[in-house]
């Protein structure tokens, strides 16, 4: 089958094509791939167009490349752009995609061509799980770019895509197909009864902040040994066994992508990034008239930090990362917003106000000295719900989610006032400013506009201060107003009230 298929792109080539189509899955692109790499750096150059017909389509998918035919067929015939790709030349083979050794390598040899096209990926799946249950972890010895690293793994993947298979499911972070870097996740198992929380941690991304995944990038080769052999499958095919050496071969393959569409980044981009964030903002684009698209521009350089494909693919494949990326530009772009020296007092004064609670307290006061006994009402069942409400929010799921706050993600960014050192998911200013709202409300509810008002200031201060996101500080505000119903309902229980 190879073969054939050299001599077809090598006839094709002397009869003057500049594209060469490839029709079918990963496999077959993979093949007609091979070809045009090896000829990488003669005249005339060539480029590969991808028409996905196949199981999984994972470099199609990865390059944004449409899965429907007519469309796939647009760009190939258009021919108007193109990228690219890196390569990992292991066993004399070309890789475009992936290199695992471990459980993965089984699943492609054991999985049947009748079930494949049977059931699809599904019977990959389904192959994986008999296979990685009993697969035992190995000692590997790694030569990253020469540098020696001993690990104890139960699967390596040597990623020059991030797709695990479908978006927005990665790998690892930043894994780019163009950038000259490959990347090595190492996934460690060693009980049985970690295999469901692995493979948990898979699915929801969370792996990547775990301690059983390490990650390494290389630039010029890494070479892995086993105290035992270990099966090694590229691009779906099963391709030797350890020890390999794999080198990076940078802009080996021209690839025929579509053109992005108005508003999303050109691949070659530069860009900023809100999730791992360790440089200033980016310089912003030619902007054309009204905010909106400005935002869309700057977050579109955001997410193409975490692969300059992932523009092609546009935000609804990765949904996660174009939700940051679009709450990072709105955040940078309110942070350039200046309403004077006297609203930024009176801003940071109203944040203040409500930092623990204290100002919904003087509130209660207040009503006390109008009316005792209203007041004592809200002493007793809404300040106990305000407080047990912030320390959820502040000391619980704050821990949970751990992001940065977005001065430390963008040095640049300007901060009124003082910098909170605790997490920044979710707010809890915002989250006492409605939690008192709501509680406070039910007290006094023809005075509940002006409580939902100064909430709402509490909330836009946080922003404007530069200390939060608008999405803490949106989800600080629903977390408020649930917990702080939940704590005042359990509280009325518990007092014996209807």
């Amino acid at each position: 089958m190879e073969g054939a298929v050299r001599r077809q792109v090598a006839r094709a080539i002397r009869e003057g094509c500049t594209r060469i189509v490839a029709v079918g899955g990963d496999g077959t692109v993979s093949m007609v791939a091979q070809c045009l790499a090896r000829r990488r750096g003669e005249d005339p150059p060539v480029s590969l167009g991808i028409i996905p017909a196949g199981t999984t389509n994972l470099l199609a998918r990865e390059l944004g490349i449409p899965l429907a035919l007519n469309e796939a067929m647009a760009v190939v015939a258009e021919g108007e752009r193109a990228i690219e790709l890196d390569a990992v030349l292991v066993c004399k083979r070309y890789v475009f995609t992936q290199v695992g050794m471990g459980p993965d390598a089984l699943m492609i040899r054991d999985t049947p061509r009748e079930k494949q096209q049977k059931l699809g990926r599904v019977a990959y799946m389904l192959t994986f799980l008999r296979r990685a249950f009993r697969f035992r972890s190995r000692w590997f010895t790694l030569q990253v770019d020469g540098k020696v690293v001993h690990e104890r793994a139960w699967q390596l993947v040597v990623a020059n895509v991030g797709s695990v298979g479908a978006p927005p499911f990665t790998w690892g972070p930043r894994i780019d197909p163009t950038d000259g870097t490959v990347d090595l996740c190492v996934l460690s198992m060693e009980r049985k009864r970690d295999f469901g929380k692995l493979v948990w941690r898979l699915l929801t991304n969370r792996h990547r902040r775990d301690e059983s995944t390490r990650f390494y990038r290389f630039r010029d080769r890494l070479t892995v040994e086993a105290n035992r052999p270990v099966l090694v499958q590229g691009d779906g095919e099963v391709i030797g066994t350890t020890p390999v050496t794999l080198r990076v071969i940078p802009a080996a393959l021209r690839v025929l992508v579509a053109r992005p569409a108005q508003g999303t980044l050109q691949p070659d981009a530069p860009a900023g990034s809100p999730a791992d964030g360790d440089g200033a903002p980016a310089e912003s684009a030619p902007r054309s008239e009204g905010p909106a698209p400005a935002v869309a521009d700057d977050a579109a350089k955001m997410m193409a930090q975490r692969s300059r494909t992932w523009a092609l693919q546009g935000p609804l494949r990765h949904p996660i990362t174009a939700l940051e990326a679009y709450d990072a530009a709105l955040f940078l772009r309110w942070n350039t917003m200046s309403l004077g020296r006297v609203v930024d007092r009176c801003l940071e004064m109203t944040s203040r106000f409500i930092h623990y609670g204290e100002g919904w307290a003087a509130v209660v006061l207040l009503i006390a000295l109008v009316d005792l006994r209203r007041g004592l009402s809200a002493a007793v069942e809404a300040l106990p719900a305000l407080w047990a409400t912030m320390l959820t929010v502040n000391i619980v799921l704050k821990k949970v989610f751990r992001r940065r706050r977005p001065f430390i993600a963008f040095v640049k960014a300007r901060v009124i006032g003082p910098r909170p050192r605790d997490f920044s998911f979710p707010s809890g200013h915002a989250a006492a400013g409605f939690a008192g709202a709501v509680l406070l409300s039910m007290v006094l509810p023809a005075w509940s506009a002006l409580f939902y008002l100064f909430a709402l200031a509490v909330s836009f201060s946080r922003i404007y201060l530069g200390v939060h996101y608008p999405s803490d500080v949106a989800m600080g505000a629903f977390a408020g107003t649930v917990l702080a119903i939940a704590y005042h309902a359990i509280i009325r229980l518990l007092l014996g009230g209807p």
